[in-house]
Parts: C-alpha cells; sequence; structure tokens
C-alpha cells in the first residue's frame, strides 16, 4: 500500500471518522493506537507502532452480544477486536476504532521511536 493512498475509495461503508462497521482478513488499514502511551505500558510495542499500515487477520471479538452498529458499540465502549499484522510482520490486537481508512483520521500525535526489540511481538 503506498504511503497515505485512501483506502476510502475501497470500502463504501467507512464512516466519517474513517472507521467501518467490519473489516474482513486481507482488509489493509492504518492503525493508530488509542490506549495507554507510556514505554511502561504492557502493550507499548503497539503504541510504537502507531501510525503504520496494517493488514486484517481475523476478527477476535468472540462476543455475541455487541451492539450491531459502529456508532453503538462506540457509544456503549464495546469494541470489535482485530488481529492484524504490521508492516515488520509483528502480530497484535486492535481495536476496531484503532482501524482507519485514511491517516488523515489520525489524532494522536505520531508515537516516540520506542525499542520494539525485546518486547512481546518486537
Amino acid at each position: 500500500m503506498a504511503a497515505h493512498e485512501s483506502l476510502g475509495e475501497q470500502f463504501k461503508d467507512a464512516n466519517a471518522n474513517g472507521g467501518r462497521e467490519h473489516w474482513n482478513p486481507g482488509d489493509k488499514a492504518y492503525f493508530e493506537y488509542h490506549c495507554l502511551e507510556s514505554h511502561n505500558s504492557s502493550d507499548a510495542h503497539l503504541w510504537y507502532r502507531s501510525h503504520q499500515p496494517v493488514t486484517v487477520y481475523h476478527e477476535n471479538s468472540g462476543e455475541s452480544d455487541l451492539p450491531s452498529t459502529y456508532a453503538d458499540r462506540q457509544d456503549a465502549g464495546m469494541f470489535k477486536f482485530y488481529h492484524v499484522e504490521f508492516p515488520d510482520k509483528s502480530t497484535g490486537t486492535a481495536h476496531e476504532d484503532e482501524l482507519l481508512t485514511h491517516p488523515k483520521h489520525y489524532y494522536r500525535p505520531d508515537p516516540p521511536k520506542g525499542p520494539l526489540k525485546g518486547r512481546p511481538n518486537g
């Protein structure tokens, strides 16, 4: 995927914030980390990979009682989870609100250049 290539043209179900109702295996997305931004976080390896393209592997949610729409899930604070692969072939789990169709939807600052070696999936 070329840098900053818009995926919105591919995905007609993209919402105004760059999210989607559902991501399918093989879909390309842009990842922006939305949890604890700290070097001491157990998910720091994901924070360091924020603002990178990813490939969606599959949905991880395992919950059948999630609200049916993205907006309703967002209002309830209940998100689908997806297993994704980063350009360096590491993998991780992303909340659906962390997967975007274009980098123009990023609202968090770029992550620091953190140490990826020795961290889980790093």
